[in-house]
């Protein structure tokens, strides 16, 4: 994204109080970047290569968390 990392979108959307599932996909990550995404509410934090399955189900999870959400 040219002029914001992911981090800093993931700032912009907690400050401002957006509540949607954020899930990391990164060619160049390290502990310290996944740790710091972790930390901020990401449900999850992929590597390249990484399974689809492990992603479609991770989707699946945070559809099913908002779900229940929307029902408090």
């Amino acid at each position: 994204m040219p002029g914001m990392d992911g981090l800093e979108l993931q700032r912009r959307l907690v400050t401002s109080n957006w509540k949607v599932p954020i899930i990391f996909i990164s060619a160049h990550a390290d502990a310290e970047v996944r740790a710091r995404a972790l930390q901020a509410g990401a449900i999850a934090f992929f590597d390249k290569p990484f399974s689809s399955a492990a992603l479609l189900e991770t989707i699946d999870r945070a559809q099913a968390s908002r779900g229940e959400d929307a029902g408090q």
